[in-house]
């Protein structure tokens, strides 16, 4: 009973927060997932430690499976519930991903950070030319090519696994150059005192992808 009024208490949290702020990453930074038949309650996030709270096993009911798929954007995902970044499909990009796509027809694009791929699908799925997506994290790069062979298997996608500042040093020592660069990293300032560093990569960052 105690687990149940907490799950329930989470869900309400977590709609709350959505309408209030209108920021689908906050509500989605619970990581809370839903299913018709079960429910999972994650809080092994590392966030947790900056509000003092420990990194904890899931809260589960009823049978969770590894991945879902799910719809999204007249596409249909591949959602990794137990190991999947907690801001989950990253949903405050949907209106990014859909402008992107617009301005990437024709275009050769490189999806940089890509994680599961879904930038690089909008462009694929609007006729970009082609779409090389890079990501360090092997399981991400393996569900976005699930995604892009489901959804516009007849696109030309590349994705890579590789750390996105080599792969740039590499593409410039090779001169290949491409019309659109998706340049979208993770949190590289989670606290103050990174703040120095945090900046310092963002701008090698940026000034490597323009040149």
């Amino acid at each position: 009973a105690g687990t149940e009024s907490c799950m329930r208490k989470a869900i309400s949290y977590c709609a709350i927060r959505a309408s209030v702020s209108g920021s689908p990453r906050r509500a989605c930074a619970r990581a809370f997932i839903r299913t018709t038949a079960s429910s999972i309650c994650r809080r092994d996030s590392r966030a947790r430690s900056y509000e003092g709270l420990p990194l904890l096993e899931p809260i589960e009911r009823g049978e969770i499976p590894e991945r879902i798929d799910a719809p999204y954007e007249g596409f249909v995902i591949e959602c990794d519930l137990r190991a999947g970044q907690k801001t989950g499909e990253f949903l405050d990009q949907r209106q990014n991903r859909k402008r992107v796509a617009e301005e990437s027809r024709g275009r050769r694009v490189l999806d940089l950070f890509c994680y599961s791929g879904l930038f690089s699908l909008h462009c694929a799925a609007a006729g970009a030319a082609a779409v090389t997506g890079i990501d360090r994290s092997p399981p991400a790069i393996e569900r976005a090519r699930r995604n892009v062979a489901r959804n516009a298997p007849a696109r030309p996608v590349e994705f890579r696994v590789a750390e996105v500042e080599e792969a740039m040093e590499g593409f410039e020592r090779a001169g290949e150059r491409f019309d659109m660069i998706i340049l979208d990293p993770p949190a590289l300032v989670k606290a103050r005192k990174s703040l120095a560093e945090g900046a310092r990569k963002y701008v090698a960052l940026n000034s490597s992808a323009l040149r």
